[in-house]
């Protein structure tokens, strides 16, 4: 079964729900997390990867628009 990829904008406390969100959902993984500082970015998904682990740990990225036009995000 293909899992629906997911990018999370932006690394807020709303967003760790998300991540868990998407964890449990069982038909999606978070393949990448995007803030406007890549340090927060890469800490937030350290973080939720020490809670509620995906196999892959998702891509950080430093901007908004290179997550939504990336290749490896569905929605």
């Amino acid at each position: 079964m293909n899992k629906l990829r997911w990018g999370i904008l932006g690394a807020a406390h709303i967003a760790r729900k998300n991540w868990r969100a998407i964890r449990h959902s069982g038909n999606g993984v978070v393949t990448t997390v995007a803030s406007r500082d890549l340090q927060r970015a890469s800490q937030f998904i350290a973080e939720c990867q020490r809670q509620e682990l995906f196999e892959r740990p998702p891509l950080a990225l430093d901007s908004y628009e290179k997550l939504i036009t990336s290749p490896n995000v569905d929605a």
